[in-house]
């Protein structure tokens, strides 16, 4: 996979759906169908990173997305 290539350990990202954000801490539980599918293929992906942080940001104060 690309990201092996590039050798990233430690990752932070940043989302202003807070419902995804709180889906990738596990403070919700994803129950709809489609959605699991996507849920699990990021879940491979973060299992490849030594850390991984995902941080809420406020849609309004999310300048360079509202762009």
């Amino acid at each position: 996979m690309i990201l092996q290539s590039m050798e990233v350990q430690h990752v932070i990202a940043f989302g202003d759906s807070l419902l995804i954000v709180q889906l990738v801490t596990c403070v919700y539980q994803c129950l709809e169908g489609s959605i699991n599918i996507y849920f699990d293929k990021c879940l491979d992906i973060i299992k490849q990173f030594a850390e991984f942080q995902i941080r809420h940001s406020l849609r309004h104060e999310n300048h360079k997305a509202n762009m």
